[in-house]
């Protein structure tokens, strides 16, 4: 059989080997949701175009948005939600297929290329694509499970570029780089990581220093999207800077026995332990060191030792970093995070495990290839057969779906369908809905219907408004969580957040499902809580035991008073007239205005919320001095939301008339803009990165058109010469 022949059946067997282990992910009618990876309604995933900037409104009190790479991909969901196609099916177009397929077939490219041996490529690639860490990626985190199918086709396109020295070859792997980049920002600094690392080894940096630069640069360029808001907004920067400073987690889950063994601590061989507790080693796993172990005896002094050594480096590299706070040098990973520029982004060192089994596959590969090569091929077929048991037993559970997590299909309870339902049927003026203690990944929301968490609202600082009772601060956390609907400033607190209802989900029989396991497991507790509320009336809309309450005195999302809003007093307030263009951008028109009032905006106090008086440009945001109405007038309510006061008076002073129009008894009428300022930077960003991606595109078609008329002149240039006349003629 032909080399060529055994290559398509390999890749033919790999894939079929993703189909058979995600099965559910092959179904685009399934709904596949567990643990972190949250169910998506298909009316806010229409939505995400045109909503997904700098600030988020779906959640909470809104706040800005320290992901906006993900932008790219989440506009492909829009589109396809926009046709009609639910949220599941745009991750399995864009995630899930191409984790299953490209987990096993990645890293046979990649060993295919530094070896041309297949069997040693396909036995290699199995191993990887089922270590017990990206199969608990799988369940859960299902960015890292992405970054981790796609690194060995990463490198294979970096060092393929070094190879062939040409630009279109260096072009493609940045922009493939940039495109994953897009889906999780921290793995993608640990693959560069490993980039670097290999040109160190094979002293590749002086020889490809221009290249390199050249591309940094255009990476930058394509990322303007998302580097220039971040860079540009200060509330941004602070929010990623209080997520890095968490402080370091789960030093007990980590150990050097876990990292050899490439044993993820919520590995059970079934479903995984979603508790934080860590599971035994099984005793099967210890088969992959043990041979790697062996793997290191064989003397290598050939054309890929260079090659066998940064393999070899990585994994040393994976397994210290892996094994977090555990012995030897048990302080070290706390140092980097301490210390080392950018490192505390990674507060566990579950992100690092990719690096460990990058390294294995590189020495396996090398490894089997020499055995297949120089030793006796028993000795090969009974490696192989060694490497495929540990393989076979981490796969097992996909296939018959005892595994459960994100490879079984989940129905959306009827209680569920009549509540969003409902929720959907309701007028389409802003409001929120509020769930105790947390939302339900089954629930509804949109950019009109924002969906609050009980216990997640420490960004708009209802915890310290909460804590300063010194009673309530005695209470354990889970106690705590109903307090916020209790006090005597809490009917007022909620009104001002535009919050309608208050949802109670029933208890889930799947622990999967069932929020109340986090929350001191005792639903009965917070009913109680709730029933006891008195300006809260529980309406009956058959959805069963999911309770729902509503607040018939929440405010609107954009309205005025005479008055500062407080939290303890009654202010009256007056409607006024806005449109939301996106979560970013409001069109507001206040008529009759003749003296001072206040203008209330139902999102948490944020500085970089602006107003601006007649007519509205983006870009001139930027660039023009003064554009945005003073920021002295700008304050936090006691709500811990966005106010300004508006006075007449200084607008006739400071703006000129076509800003406003007087009407007859010398009140106003204005048309304003209030916008979140780092927008701006995004719309600019974009268009940098469009634009150098279309230039980059264009490159394409033009090396291709190129090479395509070389071919042809080659072509025409052999038939010419098999004429004797011109033969001689030319000779």
């Amino acid at each position: 059989m032909k080399q060529r022949e055994i290559t398509l059946i390999s890749i033919i067997t790999l894939i079929l080997l993703g189909v058979i282990t995600h099965q559910e992910w092959f179904n685009f009618k399934s709904i596949l949701t567990f643990a972190d990876w949250h169910y998506q309604p298909i009316q806010a995933t229409a939505q995400l175009m045109n909503s997904y900037g700098t600030w988020i409104n779906f959640f909470n009190v809104g706040s800005p948005n320290i992901q906006i790479y993900f932008y790219s991909f989440s506009t492909i969901w829009s589109i396809l939600a926009k046709m009609g196609l639910s949220f599941d099916f745009g991750v399995k177009l864009t995630l899930l297929i191409p984790i299953a397929i490209l987990g096993f077939l990645s890293p046979f490219y990649l060993i295919k290329k530094i070896t041309n041996n297949n069997k040693a490529s396909v036995i290699s690639a199995i191993f990887y694509g089922s270590t017990t860490y990206f199969i608990i990626y799988q369940t859960a985190h299902i960015f890292f499970a992405f970054e981790y199918a796609i690194l060995p086709i990463i490198f294979y396109l970096f060092i393929d570029a070094i190879e062939k020295k040409k630009l279109k070859n260096w072009l493609l792997f940045t922009i493939i780089l940039f495109l994953i980049s897009t889906y999780e920002v921290r793995m993608t600094v640990v693959i560069l990581s490993i980039l670097f690392i290999y040109l160190c080894v094979s002293n590749e940096i002086k020889k490809n220093f221009k290249q390199l630069l050249i591309m940094t640069l255009i990476f930058i360029l394509l990322s303007s999207f998302w580097i220039l808001p971040t860079i540009q907004s200060k509330s941004i920067k602070q929010d990623i800077t209080q997520i890095a400073n968490r402080g370091l987690f789960g030093n007990s889950f980590f150990s050097i026995t876990q990292s050899l063994t490439l044993h993820d601590y919520g590995w059970t061989g079934d479903e995984p332990n979603i508790f934080f507790k860590k599971q035994p080693i099984q005793s099967y796993l210890w088969i992959i060191p043990i041979i790697t172990v062996m793997f290191l005896l064989f003397k290598r002094k050939d054309e890929k030792y260079k090659l066998y050594l940064f393999f070899v480096i990585i994994s040393i590299i994976g397994i210290f970093l892996t094994k977090q706070s555990g012995e030897p040098f048990s302080q070290a990973y706390k140092l980097l995070y301490l210390h080392f520029p950018g490192f505390n982004l990674f507060r566990e060192a579950s992100k690092f495990e990719i690096i460990t089994a990058f390294g294995y596959l590189g020495i396996m590969g090398l490894t089997l290839n020499i055995a297949y090569k120089k030793h006796r091929k028993r000795f090969f077929y009974i490696l192989c057969i060694l490497i495929l048991i540990p393989s076979i037993y981490n796969l097992k559970p996909l296939v018959t779906k005892d595994i459960g997590s994100m490879f079984v299909n989940r129905i959306i309870p009827g209680n569920y369908q009549a509540y969003n339902k409902y929720i959907l049927t309701q007028n389409h003026s802003f409001f929120r809905t509020m769930w105790i203690p947390t939302y339900h990944r089954f629930g509804i929301y949109t950019n009109t219907i924002p969906i609050v968490s009980a216990a997640r609202m420490d960004s708009s600082n209802w915890k310290n408004l909460l804590l300063s009772n010194s009673s309530i601060k005695k209470l354990n956390y889970n106690k705590q969580i109903p307090e916020i609907l209790l006090q005597n400033y809490s009917k007022r607190l909620i009104s001002l957040t535009s919050i309608k209802y208050i949802i109670i989900p029933p208890k889930s029989k799947e622990n999967s499902t069932d929020i109340f396991i986090w929350y001191g497991n005792n639903r009965t507790f917070f009913v109680n809580k709730i029933k006891n509320v008195s300006y809260l009336k529980q309406i009956n809309i058959g959805t069963g035991n999911l309770l729902v309450f509503e607040n018939p005195d929440y405010l609107p999302h954009i309205y005025l008073t005479k008055e500062k809003e407080s939290i303890y007093q009654n202010i009256p307030y007056k409607n006024t007239t806005y449109k939301i263009i996106n979560p970013t951008e409001y069109k507001i028109t206040l008529k009759n205005l003749s003296k001072t009032t206040n203008l209330n905006f139902g999102d948490s106090y944020d500085s970089s919320w602006k107003l601006r008086l007649g007519k509205f440009n983006w870009f001139n945001s930027i660039i023009s001095k003064n554009y945005s109405y003073p920021d002295q007038y700008h304050y936090k309510n006691e709500a811990t939301l966005n106010s300004w006061t508006i006075d007449p008076n200084y607008i006739k002073q400071n703006y000129p008339k076509s800003d406003y129009t007087v009407n007859p008894d010398e009140s106003i009428n204005i048309e304003m803009t209030l916008y979140f300022k780092p927008q701006s930077y995004f719309y600019l960003g974009l268009i940098i990165s469009l634009t150098t991606f279309t230039l980059c595109i264009l490159y394409f078609i033009y090396d291709w058109r190129r090479n395509k008329k070389d071919r042809w002149a080659t072509k025409i240039h052999k038939k010419l010469m098999k004429i004797k006349i011109i033969k001689w003629l030319t000779s």
